[in-house]
């Protein structure tokens, strides 16, 4: 059975609230599929993993893909961190997001 958690469900544009353990924040669209598999990672992940106390999830992706070159779907910031916490990542994306990414330590890109 596949095991897929939803990270966030917002956009770019969408309503922000401030308190980060409401029910109704909403961070970046990002999804972790079977613990190894994340698409579109943004910053918020870090956060959320700390808020909820789920101590871990972030440091057991291997695979990462990024579907498209918009801030809501690309982080740097996430990817660095990412490849330093997992020790290396694999990243499936466009050219021009391999462009952005390329030269991070511990990322193996594949279009």
């Amino acid at each position: 059975m596949i095991k897929l958690r939803f990270i966030g469900t917002g956009g770019i544009g969408g309503v922000r609230i401030k308190n980060k353990l409401s029910k109704e924040y909403r961070r970046f669209s990002t999804f972790l599929i079977d613990e190894r598999i994340m698409i579109d990672p943004s910053e918020d992940v870090f956060e959320f993993e700390e808020s909820f106390m789920l101590s871990g999830f972030t440091k057991s992706a291997r695979d990462v893909f990024i579907t498209n070159s918009s801030l809501d779907h690309l982080s740097i910031t996430a990817i660095e961190r990412l490849a330093a916490v997992c020790g290396g990542i694999c990243v499936y994306a466009t050219a021009t997001v391999g462009d952005e990414i390329r030269e991070i330590h511990g990322v193996k890109f594949i279009e």
